[in-house]
């Protein structure tokens, strides 16, 4: 497929929960993520979703800043 501008995409991926692996959609729309979880309350036969969506908002926490000690001599460190 070649890079085509969507306005919607879904990925499916499965995610292992204290219950067992669940397949699980990732949806974008726009710029807003959403994830959507398989409807375990609904009963055969009723009209209610088959998933449930949230708003994605997990942002991952940034990475500590590590210290660069290029130039120095080892030895002159307080360790």
């Amino acid at each position: 497929m070649s890079n085509q501008k969507s306005d919607i995409a879904a990925w499916k991926k499965t995610v292992n929960t204290k219950n067992g692996p669940v397949e699980v959609l990732s949806v974008t729309v726009g710029d807003k993520r959403y994830t959507l979880w398989p409807n375990t309350f609904k009963k055969e036969g009723e009209k209610s979703p088959d998933y449930r969506g949230n708003l994605d908002t997990y942002e991952p926490k940034a990475a500590a800043p590590v210290a660069s000690f290029v130039g120095q001599d080892t030895e002159e460190l307080p360790f």
